[in-house]
């Protein structure tokens, strides 16, 4: 059985608050004003309980329109076929840098950004099995009660001259439902370009999502206060069915300082 993508640990964050007062962390369209740094974590799991991760994102806001950030993530697969034949894995290291290139006061906004990775072998001494990087951008508008954003990226994988490519495109939206909950959705399609046979094919699963062309997610979030925040949400390929695949269910927490 292939694993389930790690893709609860990359994009689509869960939101925390629509309220201008408590558009903060969490929320898709968010980033941290100047001076201010943030964290989120992920656990996430299958519904065939055999693949467990854990990741972790730190961010920091260094001028009035620039983010930097940089995100890891561990993982443990008891599944037959495990990513590298090893059920412990320290998955990936991941640099980024995000640009609000459109934000003047009122409710769009506009982002793009940009990231590398490193992806380890923990079978074979923590060997890096493959370099990547991602390009992106996202853009929609955030209203009292209601946020709706499109998001499309662009990405690439490469060892030793072999590469692979691949696109998504999608929606994230979320609906506030008082001072501390909200609900979270989405949907993203993915596009494989290009997969040279050299790049492990689990990687692709969890970079491009050519194994699970559709996928949805739908969380509830509990909002702490305007800087904090708890979820838990369930993501689902759908390309064939709601039967076809196993299931994710994450837990995620997020705090502003």
């Amino acid at each position: 059985m292939k694993k389930l993508a790690l893709t609860s640990l990359l994009a689509f964050a869960a939101v925390s608050s629509a309220s201008a007062a408590n558009f903060k962390i969490g929320n898709p369209m968010y980033r941290p004003d100047k001076g201010d740094f943030y964290n989120e974590t992920t656990f996430a799991m299958d519904t065939e309980f055999d693949h467990y991760a854990l990741g972790t994102e730190f961010g920091f806001g260094f001028y009035d329109w620039w983010t930097v950030t940089l995100a890891t993530s561990g993982s443990y697969d008891s599944s037959d076929e495990p990513m590298f034949d090893t059920k412990w894995n320290w998955d990936y290291v991941n640099l980024g840098l995000n640009y609000r290139w459109f934000d003047y006061g009122n409710a769009w906004k506009g982002d793009i950004y940009g990231n590398v990775a490193q992806y380890y072998n923990a079978r074979d001494d923590m060997k890096v099995a493959t370099y990547g990087w991602t390009v992106g951008t996202r853009y929609g508008f955030v209203v009292d009660g209601f946020s709706l954003n499109a998001v499309a990226e662009a990405h690439n994988l490469s060892a030793l001259g072999h590469h692979a490519w691949g696109l998504n495109a999608g929606l994230e939206s979320q609906v506030w439902l008082g001072r501390h909950f909200n609900i979270v959705g989405g949907a993203t399609y993915g596009f494989k370009l290009l997969h040279d046979e050299y790049i492990p094919g689990d990687l692709m699963e969890l970079k491009y999502y050519h194994h699970k062309p559709v996928d949805v997610k739908l969380g509830i979030n509990y909002n702490f206060c305007k800087n904090s925040y708890m979820g838990v949400y369930a993501e689902k390929n759908v390309a064939k069915g709601f039967n076809v695949a196993p299931m994710t269910f994450g837990a995620k927490f997020g705090i502003q300082f």
